[in-house]
């Protein structure tokens, strides 16, 4: 196959030794060599439907013998006219041969015919020099066309592939004007070297409106059978005027050698080429790997830069280049004054903002090229790649950027008073960049680390140690004193230290991660592979501990994830390291810190020790206390105690865990600490009942000792703690339901609320009143004086004006236990704030006396018989006054 091609199309770059050309001189020749294929845009083949006013639907054919030809045609004209017509002929080399089964069709030579509609002839010349002239690249060339024959075609009329062969004096083309025709089949399909264009020549709307196609005289075409119907055709001669090379379709392929030769010298002296494009592409428009979104010129830039490295890849047997169209940002600041400037005074702001802004000058701030997407099959995706660019840089650099697209800026600055005004505008603009695989990695790098990085870990995974050994130096020398800003870039470091087996790397890189510890997953799984790999190395080993024990206590889940894949490192190492962890970190939450949310028990450093030492079964009695006597916050407590009822069927540790829980939460709860600490009292309540809940829902026997360790720590409190009681008794009453099952230290917990609901209901259901005793106006004491009166309305004034007072009804309307209606009212000093107490008070009394006799009720079915109880007495004592049910 390659010796059939022409030796300047097999010709690898000349090795003799030539003048070695310059970087601005290879500019100028890729230009010169683009910029043909720019103005060659044209297709090779072109054609559509023409309105009238395009072309005329009736061209007034007279034909010698018959007159007017009819249009369309149809089977009594078709057969009229045939006698007149000849078969048309076809040439075979240097014979001109007749046969029906390679073209069927017949035919009208120029002198057996005259158009008199003078008009269509005028449309054709101007069909010719515009849309057909433009669609073929031809701008800068004198074309016309000359009349060759008529053509009519009937069921079965074809003609088979073929070439056209010079009809004219400088036929360059052959131009198809198809008269209104009814017909099925016929498509016309037009071929250039690997590609091919479809023209179906049968659509409805040909039917009354004339069409075109016009293609290159060397282009191979086939127009297929006629299946039905009647077809007539006038066929021009596009003929060529003028000096030099008749116009022939662009052929990409035909310079595809000398743009790679070129690109390859010019690859040997930059890193890079790139090509501004005239068009501007959205991201959604763009799909990788294909040229088929560009428009006009721009599809045949890239389309020439891909044979080039076509041919390339042919030639070497690899593909050696990585090809993108890339986004350049341009920012620019303007400078000057805005006419809004004292309301106008400048005297020529015409109300618009964006008129509003007088340049005087302007300063590029930054040009970027950002958004690669890849235009051949093989190139990598660059997500993130962003570096700065000089439009100098490109190869039509002045020509290229000389217009930027609309500016996409946020306007005027406005009025600064003597300061000026600014103006920022950004503008875009899509440019073709090309580079070589083996420097794809400096030119990533210019970018940042974490490009270069990803791109030698592809190369690494891949298998390539050579090349990602090359691509690490590179990356090491670069950036040696900037990968310690993140976290990501070291980890991604130390995994490629592993793959390539480096020691001292590896530690230094151990010793710098002790700036932001292990904190993720991926991270821990990296520092065990080095710490595997690198077991026998001290230093290693030394770093390794080092980092362990400056990680921050948010870590600890992934410390110990870390240390579980060891292999060298004992369990009973572990926990000492994570004790001296926790002693240096002072992790230590304490009451005033404390918070039931889930976000801080998920945070807790906790379950994920006592985790840890249940999955290696280290059970050191010594280790367990001193982690117990470590824990002085009652929501990290509370945190170990619920993991470990779930994996701690012996209470092997909960034992030890739960007395201090105990303790914490009895020193929690009572008066003097919360009075000490403000808490809200519903946290550590809370805390208690979440335990309680998680011990009851074990159903285990070996339980019964640390509940009864928990009720007896709370079950001395005082009355203002039935909250806590009273969700401990919900417990009982959802896990139990047979009151022989219950433990004793349980039913002493519901004895003790028993006992205060006893005496509540026994008060009978609270009587009607306008007082709110529990309600509580920060600030405004005679607010709260009066909701805890007997008076229903109140009008408080206090004011300094109406905006004033609906502020202040708006912020208490929901104060605690307030029940009432705020009205501002009045105007200036005189406003103030109508209160007036609703009935919802009482109704809220009423639902929750019903609520403790249901609760009442419940438990009286599972204490023992012999409870003493009022409930007779209780059915007595309901009042006998109507309730008030409010709406």
């Amino acid at each position: 196959m390659a010796s059939k091609r022409p030796p300047d199309q097999l010709s690898t770059p000349s090795t003799s030794k030539q003048p070695k050309k310059s970087l601005e001189s290879l500019k100028k020749e890729i230009f010169s060599l683009l910029s043909e294929s720019s103005e060659k845009c044209g297709d090779f083949a072109t054609g559509s439907v023409l309105s009238d006013a395009e072309l005329q639907s009736v061209p007034n054919i007279d034909i010698n013998d018959f007159g007017i030809l009819p249009l369309p045609l149809n089977k009594f004209i078709y057969d009229s006219i045939k006698p007149i017509c000849s078969q048309s002929p076809y040439g075979l080399g240097e014979q001109t041969l007749v046969d029906i089964s390679v073209r069927n069709s017949f035919q009208l030579d120029p002198q057996q015919f005259v158009i008199t509609n003078k008009e269509f002839e005028n449309q054709v010349a101007s069909l010719i020099e515009g849309k057909i002239k433009s669609n073929l690249g031809l701008k800068d060339a004198t074309i016309f066309g000359k009349i060759y024959k008529l053509l009519i075609y009937g069921p079965g009329g074809k003609f088979a592939e073929h070439r056209d062969t010079e009809k004219h004096q400088g036929m360059f083309g052959t131009l198809i004007i198809q008269l209104p025709s009814v017909f099925t089949g016929g498509d016309l399909i037009v071929k250039h070297c690997k590609s091919s264009k479809v023209f179906h020549n049968s659509s409805p709307e040909k039917s009354s409106l004339c069409s075109f196609v016009a293609h290159y005289a060397s282009c191979p075409h086939e127009l297929k059978e006629v299946t039905s119907g009647y077809r007539a055709a006038l066929v021009y001669s596009l003929c060529w005027e003028g000096n030099g090379i008749k116009p022939s379709p662009y052929n990409a392929s035909t310079n595809a050698v000398r743009l790679c030769n070129l690109l390859n010298e010019f690859m040997d002296k930059t890193d890079m080429f790139q090509w501004a494009l005239d068009y501007e592409y959205s991201l959604s428009s763009i799909r990788e790997g294909t040229v088929d979104f560009f428009k006009g010129c721009d599809k045949n830039i890239v389309s020439a830069v891909r044979n080039a490295l076509q041919y390339d890849v042919m030639q070497c047997g690899k593909d050696r280049w990585e090809f993108f169209v890339a986004r350049a940002d341009k920012k620019v600041n303007e400078y000057g004054d805005c006419t809004r400037e004292y309301g106008g005074y400048w005297g020529h702001h015409d109300g618009e903002e964006e008129d509003c802004f007088n340049k005087d000058w302007d300063e590029i701030d930054s040009i970027k090229l950002s958004n690669f997407i890849p235009l051949t099959p093989n190139t990598s995706k660059n997500d993130g790649l962003a570096f700065d660019f000089d439009p100098e840089e490109a190869v039509n650099g002045d020509d290229g950027f000389e217009s930027w697209g609309d500016d996409k800026g946020t306007g005027c600055s406005g009025p600064t008073g003597n300061e000026g005004a600014t103006c920022e505008r950004w503008y875009q603009k899509q440019v073709a960049v090309l580079w070589r695989a083996d420097k794809s990695l400096s030119i990533k790098i210019r970018s940042g680390l974490s490009d270069g990085i990803f791109h030698v870990m592809s190369i690494l995974k891949k298998g390539d140690l050579v090349e990602g050994m090359r691509g690490f130096q590179i990356l090491w020398e670069s950036h040696l004193n900037k990968v310690s800003t993140n976290h990501k870039n070291v980890s991604s470091l130390l995994e490629m230290c592993v793959i390539l087996k480096l020691k001292e790397e590896a530690c230094q890189l151990l010793k710098t991660m002790c700036e932001f510890g292990i904190p993720t997953d991926d991270s821990s799984n990296i520092v065990a592979l080095a710490a595997c790999q690198f077991k026998e190395d001290k230093n290693i080993i030394d770093a390794l501990k080092n980092l362990l024990r400056k990680s921050s206590k948010d870590q600890i889940k992934y410390i110990l994830q870390c240390c579980s894949k060891i292999d060298w490192l004992t369990p009973t190492e572990v926990i000492d390291l994570t004790t001296d962890f926790i002693l240096k970190n002072e992790i230590s939450l304490g009451y005033r810190r404390y918070s039931y949310h889930n976000e801080h028990k998920e945070t807790s450093i906790y379950p994920h020790i006592v985790g840890y030492m249940f999955k290696h079964k280290t059970f050191q009695l010594a280790s367990i206390k001193k982690l117990v006597s470590l824990i002085d916050s009652m929501s990290d407590i509370e945190s170990v105690i619920c993991s470990l009822v779930e994996c701690d069927e012996n209470n092997v540790m909960i034992d030890h865990f739960l007395p201090r829980f105990a303790s914490i939460a009895s020193d929690a709860l009572s008066s003097k600490t919360n009075k000490s600490y403000g808490w809200n009292r519903c946290e550590p309540e809370k805390s208690v009942t979440n335990v309680f809940k998680n011990l009851l829902f074990a159903k285990r026997s070996s339980l019964g000792k640390p509940l009864v360790t928990l009720v007896n720590s709370i079950k001395n409190l005082p009355n203002n703690f039935q909250g806590l009681l009273k969700l401990l008794t919900q417990q009982i009453l959802q896990f139990f339901s047979d009151k022989e099952n219950i433990p004793d230290c349980l039913l002493n917990a519901a004895k003790i609320r028993f006992d205060y609901l006893e005496g509540v209901i026994g008060k009978g259901v609270p009587q009607f009143s306008w007082h709110q005793p529990k309600a509580v106006v920060p600030g405004h004491p005679q607010v709260e004086q009066f909701l805890r009166g007997p008076a229903q309305s109140f009008t408080y004034r206090n004011f300094n004006n109406l905006k004033h007072a609906r502020n202040w009804a708006n912020k208490h309307s929901h104060d605690t236990g307030c029940f009432m209606t705020l009205t501002p009212i009045g105007r200036g000093s005189s406003a103030g704030v109508e209160v007036v107490k609703t009935r919802q008070s009482h109704q809220r009394e009423v639902e929750i006396f019903e609520k403790d006799k249901l609760e009442y009720t419940k438990l009286l079915s599972i204490l023992p018989e012999n409870t003493n109880v009022l409930q007779q007495q209780v059915q007595i004592k309901q009042p006998t006054v109507e309730v008030i049910v409010l709406d």
